[in-house]
């Protein structure tokens, strides 16, 4: 078996049409191959031969990698022109072959080979509006820059393709393909009502470097002027609030959309100028209106409209609705506090027959009120003075994404009051918040002096204390106070702090 060596040596020398002395003196096989100097060809209208001189081997072939073929045998003192199988590129490769062995002897350069412009229908029945003056067909490789072809063609029914033509004409085609691989052939659709047809189109072409080629495609396509349809449209937020806060920075739509079309929506300014848009894939979709520039949208009210276009290229719009742009708020937490009479905030009392509920109280002050017991008699079972306080909090934002875990948060009730004037040793009251159940939460007793006396604050188990009142769609607390045994307490006003959520 030959080295290495001695197979390259062979096959740069020999491509190269000289023969190696060496191997001559040895008396071993000698090749001279010479190739043509083409790189491109149409093998219908140019031949390519390749030149061999051959002694030693049984035969001499050529192989062509681009495809999987057969070797083509070539005559060993003479020229034989290739038989390329099909249109493809790679170099013609020699080989001397002694039985069933071969050793390369020449390889040539790289070629290219076309028959044809390559056009083909595309994988889809084109779809297309009566109005339409081109059509688009799918083209194989990419020819040289500048290329124009001469195209004619022609449409028949799709049912009788061997009718005659309902319309035909002819016109320049511009053979540098589009990013889909595309070229448009012109073509004149206004004569024909809505149907199936077949189109006929052959284009011809003098390609640099292949000489004249064409290509004739047959291709079926439906003329559709109907255009799709939206129905059941939905716009779910009528203003917005672009800050990214998870609160209304968006305004959702859906609708019922026919076929398969290409879903867009369209924003329009107070002139009907589109200022914004975009496509989208499901039945429902949102718009961000953007805060910054170059696209900011300003504050005022917009149209926000649906595009469906089907495959024809047929368009239908429709209206969404309005909306309300509002920028530079932001969905904020804020402490509020509020301050109120306790006989304003008075819920339900419980008053037992030695005791008294006094108001005002012994410090005086509108709304204020006076827990007094024993005052009446000396029983201790009937000592008890207790009441129940409620109050609305300040309105949060409905539950977004940000604040559905915490519409309210820190929460502390505060009593501003003290023992009475009358009071004797050690008066007290005890205070607490009153839960969803009923139930006493975070109790406090209040020995101090008159003065403010505070609730622990609720930093997480808000939620246990805040109520709904459905019928005003308001929340609130309710929390309560008592003594008993003598003690004697006067209540002048609650504050009530609480975070909430606000938009500034």
């Amino acid at each position: 078996m030959r080295s290495a060596l001695f197979a390259l040596l062979t096959a740069s020398t020999l491509a190269l049409g000289v023969t190696s002395p060496s191997l001559a003196a040895e008396g071993d096989p000698t090749a001279t191959v010479t190739f043509p100097d083409i790189t491109t060809l149409n093998p219908d209208t140019t031949d390519y031969v390749v030149q061999v001189e051959v002694d030693g081997y049984d035969t001499v072939q050529a192989r062509w990698p681009s495809h999987y073929a057969e070797p083509q045998t070539l005559d060993a003192h003479g020229g034989t022109t290739i038989e390329f199988p099909r249109d493809g590129s790679g170099p013609v490769l020699v080989y001397g072959c002694i039985a069933s062995a071969c050793d390369e002897i020449g390889v040539g350069p790289e070629v290219t080979v076309h028959r044809t412009l390559g056009l083909w229908p595309p994988s889809r029945t084109l779809r297309s509006p009566s109005q339409a003056t081109a059509l688009h067909l799918q083209i194989s490789w990419r020819l040289p820059e500048g290329t124009v072809g001469e195209a004619s063609w022609s449409i028949v029914p799709a049912a009788t393709p061997e009718a005659a033509a309902l319309t035909e004409g002819s016109g320049t085609v511009d053979l540098q393909a589009d990013w889909l691989g595309e070229v448009s052939v012109p073509v004149d659709l206004s004569d024909l009502p809505e149907g199936d047809y077949l189109a006929r189109v052959d284009v011809t072409a003098d390609v640099d470097g292949y000489g004249p080629l064409a290509s004739a495609v047959e291709a079926p396509i439906v003329v559709d002027d109907t255009p799709p349809s939206i129905t059941a449209v939905r716009l779910y937020e009528d203003h917005v609030y672009p800050e990214r806060d998870y609160y209304l920075d968006f305004a959702s739509f859906s609708a019922t959309w026919s076929g398969e079309t290409e879903r867009a929506y369209e924003v329009l300014d107070g002139d009907g100028t589109v200022v914004a848009g975009d496509t989208f894939v499901h039945d429902r979709a949102k718009w961000y209106p953007r805060t910054k520039y170059p696209n900011r949208i300003d504050a005022g009210v917009y149209t926000l409209r649906l595009v469906a276009t089907d495959e024809a290229g047929n368009t239908a719009r429709v209206v969404a609705g309005q909306v309300r742009v509002t920028p530079k708020k932001r969905l904020r937490q804020v402490v509020t506090v509020r301050q109120m009479s306790a006989k304003k905030v008075l819920g339900g009392t419980h008053v037992d027959r030695c005791s008294q509920l006094r108001s005002p109280s012994t410090h005086g002050g509108a709304g204020s009120l006076g827990f007094a017991s024993l005052t009446r008699c000396r029983t201790a079972s009937q000592s008890v003075v207790a009441a129940g306080f409620g109050a609305y909090l300040p309105d949060s934002f409905t539950p977004t994404q940000k604040t559905r875990r915490s519409r309210y948060s820190g929460l502390q009730i505060s009593l501003l009051g003290g023992p009475a004037r009358d009071a004797g040793r050690d008066p007290y009251l005890v205070m607490a918040y009153t839960d969803l159940h009923d139930r006493l939460l975070g109790k406090r007793t209040f020995y101090e002096g008159y003065g403010r006396h505070d609730l622990d604050k609720l930093a997480r188990g808000i939620t246990r204390v805040v109520r709904h009142d459905r019928r005003s769609d308001r929340y609130y607390v309710w929390w309560q106070a008592g003594l008993a045994a003598g003690s004697r307490y006067d209540l002048q006003k609650f504050r009530i702090q609480v975070k909430r959520w606000v938009l500034r």
